[in-house]
């Protein structure tokens, strides 16, 4: 785990700091676009997580699923295009989430020499959460793959919330979610500035991350973090960023390694 060390005089930057230390696991999904014969744009989000030494890829289940015209799926893995078409997704419509296991068989046929997911592990009891959740997320507008060129425009985004919410005020279609309060109109950058922040199409399907800290004895502080919850929609009634809890991951990974063999394979 790569950690940052904290700046406590600003204390925005951790933001920053979270999306350039661990948006290497995030991934960004493509869909060809029906205008162009080159282009694909962006579909959501999702992310590369350990657990058990195996590797999963994570999102959300609305984001594969909205996918029912036979167009390939791509997926930006580690900066690397490989499609998902055919990858087998246990993706439980009440909890509106998919996993897939990354067969080290398949990652080799398609190029995927290296990833860099986030582990899934409990926490040890020096570190102490610092109140501050991050979303990483590839809006959808902002992202797009030239399948022509091999040319790829990814910009990933970084929102924060400091405050958890356990009953969240919106009605969701996935059971027992857990949210972040977010309003956009006091949305501001690492600056204290105010921004646009748009819309969260594409965002659906990546990682809210809760940070925490680690004291160190020579006084100064660094950074780790752990998964919060998976990004499904935002409530703009409510201002709630609304997730499937990391537990219900973490269970349905262990459900899912259980049907893994021994050489990594996925046994069905």
């Amino acid at each position: 785990m790569i950690l940052q060390y904290f700046n406590q005089t600003r204390p925005l930057e951790v933001v920053d700091n979270v999306a350039n230390k661990w948006g290497t696991i995030v991934v960004p999904f493509f869909v060809n676009d029906p205008n162009s014969k080159h282009c694909a744009v962006g579909l959501g989000s999702g992310f590369v997580v350990e657990r058990h030494r195996m590797t999963f890829l994570v999102t959300a289940r609305h984001v594969i699923s909205d996918l029912t015209d036979g167009r390939p799926l791509i997926a930006n893995i580690a900066g690397t295009a490989v499609p998902l078409n055919g990858v087998p997704f246990v993706a439980p419509e009440e909890d509106d989430l998919a996993v897939a296991f990354l067969d080290p068989d398949w990652a080799k046929k398609q190029n995927l020499e290296r990833v860099f997911p986030l582990r899934l592990a409990a926490r040890e009891p020096q570190w102490q959460s610092s109140g501050v959740y991050v979303l990483l997320g590839y809006p959808g507008a902002r992202n797009r793959l030239n399948l022509n060129m091999n040319e790829t425009t990814r910009k990933l985004v970084a929102h924060s919330s400091s405050q958890r919410i356990e009953s969240p005020r919106s009605s969701t279609h996935f059971r027992n979610p857990v949210a972040f309060a977010f309003d956009k109109k006091e949305a501001v950058n690492t600056d204290g500035m105010p921004i646009n922040v748009g819309l969260f199409k594409g965002n659906s399907g990546g990682p809210v991350l809760e940070v925490f800290v680690r004291r160190e004895p020579d006084g100064t502080s660094t950074l780790s973090v752990s998964l919060a919850g998976v990004f499904i929609g935002w409530d703009k009634e409510h201002r709630e960023l609304l997730c499937c809890r990391s537990e219900v991951v973490s269970r349905l990974i262990d459900e899912l390694a259980y049907h893994v063999d021994p050489v990594g394979h996925y046994a069905g």
